[in-house]
């Protein structure tokens, strides 16, 4: 009786241990998923031809200074090639997604100025 429930529950744990594998190989193909403040960033890596969806929901708009004139109606979302410069900029007031193409291989970094938004990046 015993050797069924040992059997029993290597066999049920190795079906959590197939599942658990499946979720996490689903989290990869999130490449960011948190909330970007001014003077932070993002990393993540792609490949060159990759297609991303992108999405920003602006959590929060900078104060401004004593000295301005004007405060800022949007957060500003940079996504760069860690190398190569620039590969997509906006300005976002309230929430927006969209498509991207990645250029060239490598290291990917994620910008938000005037605010916080939450960003998240995964496979198109």
């Amino acid at each position: 009786m015993h050797r069924r429930t040992l059997l029993a529950g290597s066999a049920a744990m190795a079906t959590l241990a197939a599942g658990c594998s499946d979720l996490a190989s689903l989290g990869e193909d999130v490449a960011v998923d948190e909330t970007i403040r001014d003077e932070q960033t993002a990393t993540f890596t792609a490949d060159s031809g990759d297609r991303l969806s992108v999405s920003v929901t602006v959590e929060e708009l900078a104060e401004p200074d004593d000295d301005a004139e004007v405060s800022p109606s949007a957060v500003s979302f940079r996504l760069d090639h860690a190398d190569e410069g620039p590969l997509e900029t906006r300005s976002i007031a309230d929430a927006e997604t969209f498509d991207v193409t990645v250029e060239d291989d490598g290291e990917h970094i994620v910008i938000v100025t005037n605010g916080a938004a939450s960003v998240t990046i995964d496979d198109a």
